[in-house]
């Protein structure tokens, strides 16, 4: 699994969701998990995805990033459950490594 992080407005969300939903439709994307925060006008997103390379493409068209990639070598957990995602509010130290 490979997880991207995106920053939101939760002020248009309604419109991000559907933007994301038409561009997952148009390039036959296949998402196998999707979670949000929103504090006041921000909100996160975190979408994973079962192959990076489409991972890749939707955080770089989103301007977002991949921050957990499963399948790296070494790396053995489960998927994070929305309450270990981090908050908009995180601090660096409450941010997941690169």
């Amino acid at each position: 699994m490979v997880f991207v992080e995106l920053p939101l407005s939760s002020l248009d969300l309604f419109g991000h969701m559907a933007e994301m939903r038409i561009w997952l439709d148009s390039n036959r994307v296949d998402t196998a998990g999707f979670s949000y925060r929103q504090h006041i006008d921000r909100a996160r997103a975190w979408v994973a995805f079962k192959v990076r390379v489409e991972a890749e493409a939707f955080a770089g068209h989103f301007a977002g990033r991949v921050i957990w990639d499963t399948a790296s070598p070494g790396v053995q957990f489960a998927p994070p459950s929305p309450e270990a995602l981090p908050s908009i509010a995180a601090t660096p130290e409450q941010l997941p490594p690169r």
